[in-house]
């Protein structure tokens, strides 16, 4: 939300501010060895900067202005949008078949959002930056209702365009998790989690291989060792020595009529995260946890309540609470069966 408007004088919604300070202790998954002069952070962008100044950061251990800039830019959708076509200039032809070409688009104006609307029977549209769930329309015969269309002409007019993507019948989410060092990229792993309508629900707990099995359960194992090179190659000449830290690729396995191998097919790139992600906790949480957590037994849910009374009793058959529970809190996450 913060990317989304630029301003470094913006506040968040309280309700943002309260899941931060609910959940703020899965930071120590994240950086379990974390050192007392380092600032560590979900993700960096002009509002934490300015806070980290104002606890007595000094400016010389924090990102630049330019860097915060640079980080703002890469998570502007348009690059998920340079990745995936990236990713279909190079990927070998024979796995075309198995993957969702038709490409996202970037519509500059009401009359392409509507003409981009009408080719498909469901889309969904989306605001350049947002968060998890926010910033999504989703349309279907091409009816717009009046709120559709004002939240459309607000987002051109704040944020320059909007992403349309055709919507598809999702069969499994995921994810492929990198970071980046000196202009390097490095594959960290995979995600598979649950979501609703864009928004997150929880992990499975489980290692690579068994993710990874599990999706090629529809994909071919090569096209997947093939699409996790083409993005470390996209990510270093693409981002390079511009950013340091981690990047969560969403993906999806969809159902089609026309797709190969029992009609699946692969969206090799939703969404690109230039941050920290739950999906990097889930695996490092599995990984700092290794023999002691069976494959896909447990998952890393995000629960919330409106009172901390319903909140108690959502959590109450968690297996274990992995942020503290006060008597203020509304948010948790905690491993479930």
């Amino acid at each position: 939300m913060v990317l989304a408007n630029g301003d470094r004088h913006f506040v968040p919604p309280e309700s943002s501010l309260k899941f931060g300070a609910d959940c703020a202790a899965v930071m120590s998954i994240l950086y379990p060895d974390a050192c007392e002069d380092g600032v560590y952070v979900w993700g960096w962008d002009i509002n934490v900067r300015q806070k980290a100044l104002r606890c007595g950061a000094h400016a010389d251990v924090l990102p630049s202005l330019e860097y915060i800039e640079s980080v703002r830019n890469f998570s502007n959708r348009k690059y998920s949008v340079l990745a995936y076509t990236y990713i279909l200039e190079r990927i070998e032809r024979e796995f075309l078949p198995c993957i969702v070409t038709e490409l996202p688009a970037l519509l500059y104006s009401q009359n392409q959002i509507q003409d981009y609307c009408s080719a498909y029977e469901h889309c969904v549209l989306k605001a350049p930056w947002s968060g998890s769930g926010k910033g999504l329309r989703w349309i279907s015969n091409s009816h717009f209702s009046q709120s559709d269309i004002g939240w459309c002409r607000n987002t051109l007019g704040r944020q320059g365009c909007v992403v349309g993507q055709k919507r598809e019948k999702v069969v499994q989410d995921f994810a492929m998790l990198f970071s980046m060092k000196g202009g390097k990229t490095k594959f960290e792993g995979y995600s598979l989690f649950d979501c609703s309508n864009g928004v997150y629900k929880s992990n499975l707990l489980a290692s690579n291989d068994f993710i990874e099995n599990n999706i090629c359960l529809y994909i071919p194992r090569r096209l997947i060792e093939s699409l996790r090179g083409h993005l470390i190659c996209f990510f270093d000449e693409t981002f390079g020595s511009n950013y340091e830290g981690t990047l969560g690729v969403d993906m999806l396995v969809a159902l089609s009529e026309n797709g190969a191998k029992g009609g699946w097919r692969l969206m090799p790139c939703v969404e690109i995260n230039v941050r920290n992600t739950m999906g990097l906790v889930a695996r490092r949480y599995f990984d700092s946890h290794e023999g002691a957590i069976n494959d896909g037994e447990l998952r890393l849910e995000m629960i919330y309540s409106h009172d901390n009374a319903g909140l108690r009793e959502k959590i109450k058959g968690a297996q274990t609470l992995l942020t503290p529970l006060n008597d203020e809190t509304l948010y948790a996450i905690c491993c479930t069966y």
